[in-house]
């Protein structure tokens, strides 16, 4: 899942993730930055709780805070998640990590105030209103299918989940909690402007904190496979609708492009044209690995075609009696047909200079027998000392 241009063509901002990677831009939640410079958005909600400015306390799932500072907090909470469905919405691919964010509760007036004023701040993020649970762990269980098989597979040991919530079990999502099919932890979305959102588990580097070096390693594989993933998404993504009267019209160099791909599909058709004559060539062919392989019915098919083609007028013999009765030209033929285990018999001969004396007693004429025997019925060429 390695390709050396796509990070370079692909655009990420790290948002509220708390620290940093080489070479990607970042900044806090709370970012005056214009989304629309860049292709990619990683989002951690709970930079919103946590930045250079302010670290808000939260007790029970409740941020409680003041009449002056709960409006504005919430305002500009706001504002950076409207930025970031505008993004989407624009064609932009947001990654964002599930997070059980807590309900911000300040006075409608003064501190005195008992009346309250509450907002749940799950709302705006991808999830919305969505039962979400707020649980821990790392047990997970990641789809393999596609581009997001190829991104999870590239980023393995890198995510721990913070946040579940429940999907109906006929509905595929991208990552579970490992055994539990309800609890998704990882979920995906298309807009109308053929943009991405993709909910993901938390991204962590816990595990290479004690050595930088692998820490940077890390963040460049994530880097890596986020710019992989857009790629992917964005070359499966539906191509703009244009009305039919755009036919009628050419941009330059286009017509000699539909004229080269008019002519690789003419190759292809007569390429396929060939594949299915040499196909069916080969089926004729094969069949004649019959001869040594068949008994049976199998066998005897076999022997006909092989009559046939060297030009014999073949018909299957009395009943109980010889195989086949073949003719060629003023000649008469009686086949007797045989697939054996281990070898041929005396009985085999026997039966078919009874046969042979039967058709000349009916015809007048005696005719030629021929004694066709498969010895490899049950034995594979290349073991067999018979030939």
């Amino acid at each position: 899942m390695t390709d050396t241009n796509s990070k370079a063509s692909c655009r990420v901002f790290l948002l509220g993730l708390g620290y940093t990677l080489a070479d990607v831009d970042h900044d806090d939640f709370f970012t005056d930055t214009h989304f629309l410079d860049y292709d990619v958005i990683v989002l951690d909600p709970f930079g919103a709780l946590s930045c250079r400015q302010h670290e808000y306390p939260v007790y029970d799932n409740v941020m409680p805070l003041k009449h002056e500072s709960g409006p504005a907090f919430h305002l500009r909470y706001t504002r950076i998640t409207n930025k970031l469905f505008e993004f989407i919405h624009k064609g932009g691919m947001a990654i964002v990590f599930m997070r059980f964010m807590p309900t911000l509760r300040y006075p409608d007036s003064d501190v005195r105030s008992r009346n309250k004023i509450t907002q749940d701040l799950n709302v705006g993020m991808p999830w919305d209103k969505s039962t979400t649970r707020k649980v821990r762990g790392s047990n997970i269980a990641f789809t393999t299918d596609g581009p997001f098989g190829l991104f999870w597979s590239a980023t393995e040991g890198l995510w721990h989940y913070a946040a579940v919530y429940d999907e109906p079990q006929d509905r595929n999502s991208l990552a579970h909690v490992k055994g539990h099919t309800d609890q998704v932890v990882a979920d995906y979305s298309t807009t109308v402007g053929a943009g991405f959102c993709i909910q993901t588990p938390v991204l962590s580097f816990e595990d290479n904190q004690t050595d930088p070096d692998a820490k940077k390693k890390a963040g460049e594989r994530f880097i890596q496979a986020v710019a992989d993933l857009y790629q992917a998404l964005r070359a499966d993504a539906p191509k703009p609708h244009l009305p039919d009267w755009a036919d009628d019209y050419c941009l330059p160099g286009e017509t000699p492009l539909r004229e080269t791909i008019q002519t690789a599909r003419e190759e292809i058709s007569a390429l396929q044209d060939q594949i299915s004559q040499r196909t069916n060539e080969v089926d004729e062919l094969v069949c004649h690995k019959a001869l040594f392989t068949g008994h049976d019915n199998v066998l005897e098919a076999a022997v006909d075609r092989v009559l046939t083609d060297l030009g014999m007028e073949v018909e299957p013999g009395p009943k109980g009696r010889v195989d086949r009765v073949a003719v060629f030209g003023d000649r008469k033929f009686a086949v007797e047909v045989q697939g054996v285990k281990k070898g041929a018999k005396e009985d085999h001969a026997r039966a078919l200079t009874q046969w042979v004396q039967e058709i000349a007693i009916q015809d007048g004429k005696e005719p030629k027998g021929l004694l066709y025997q498969s010895l490899l019925t049950e034995t594979h060429l290349g073991d067999s000392q018979t030939v």
